[in-house]
């Protein structure tokens, strides 16, 4: 099968620095918000959303003190937002405007070359374990790489089955490129039974999360 390369615009990743990912964003919604197609000039508000929460979480960390660590924590899931909905925005735009490069350059995204056949995302991560950390507080959590992916995770001490009862882990960092990591706790999870979830994140977006896994008291 033959393989055709195609501009498509770049996915922000979780991995770039919070305030480019945020400056990126707002010029992005600056342009959009001056097209005179109603369907992007809509599309950029929800991008400018996105630029304006991670703002406000990026001058909340430079001014914490005492909450600094709330604050890093607060601007790393800000991030994720504004890569979330950025990202998702640009593929309504460009399946709304298919080949048309002038327009997604003039917008302020970055393109990058990829195969069309090559952009599915990652498969479900498989043979997940977590055990006690060598800390209090921490936990130690193995999984089955899958190759050209980063991984997030999630975290619950309620209904493992309950997606919504999931926080997502922040430290060390809130996205993993190993499969064998020691987490830090959220504030008020030490000394209960957690569950996690895995996801694999590749250029092509997130993954299915793994099944919960965990099911034992840390400390």
């Amino acid at each position: 099968m033959s393989k055709k390369l195609e501009q498509k615009v770049k996915k922000m990743s979780l991995r770039d620095n919070a305030g480019d990912n945020r400056d990126l964003a707002a010029k992005v919604a600056s342009n959009m918000a001056d097209s005179p197609d109603p369907v992007i000039v809509a599309q950029g508000a929800l991008v400018q959303n996105g630029a304006d929460g991670a703002s406000k979480a990026i001058l909340g960390e430079e001014k914490a003190d005492d909450a600094a660590i709330a604050a890093t924590a607060l601007k790393n899931k800000q991030n994720i937002k504004n890569c979330e909905i950025f990202n998702a925005e640009a593929v309504i735009v460009q399946q709304n405007n298919p080949g048309n490069i002038d327009l997604l350059k003039t917008l302020g995204y970055i393109l990058t070359s990829a195969t069309a056949e090559d952009a599915k995302e990652p498969e479900q991560v498989q043979h997940c374990t977590m055990e006690q950390g060598k800390y209090p507080g921490t936990a130690d959590i193995k999984y089955e790489g899958i190759e050209g992916c980063d991984y997030t995770v999630e975290i619950t001490k309620g209904d493992p089955s309950d997606a919504t009862s999931y926080v997502p882990v922040t430290q060390p960092d809130p996205v993993f490129s190993k499969v064998n990591i020691t987490i830090v706790l959220p504030a008020g999870y030490a000394g209960n039974i957690l569950w996690a979830k895995v996801t694999a994140h590749n250029t092509a977006g997130g993954g299915p999360p793994s099944q919960p896994f965990g099911g034992k008291k840390i400390n």
